[in-house]
């Protein structure tokens, strides 16, 4: 899904992806790919979590 969203927004994405799925499941997985809600945030090395 990160890719098609690149794709569609006119750049690529050559290195791993790290995605981040914290949080508590609030509904049952759907039959078909489903997204909302998303953030993109960039990578910094420097910050801790």
């Amino acid at each position: 899904m990160t890719r098609l969203f690149a794709k569609r927004a006119g750049f690529r994405i050559f290195k791993e992806i790290e995605i981040y799925a914290g949080g508590e499941i609030t509904a049952p997985a759907r039959p078909e790919p489903y997204g909302y809600a998303i953030n993109f945030y960039p990578y910094d090395s420097n910050t801790k979590e």
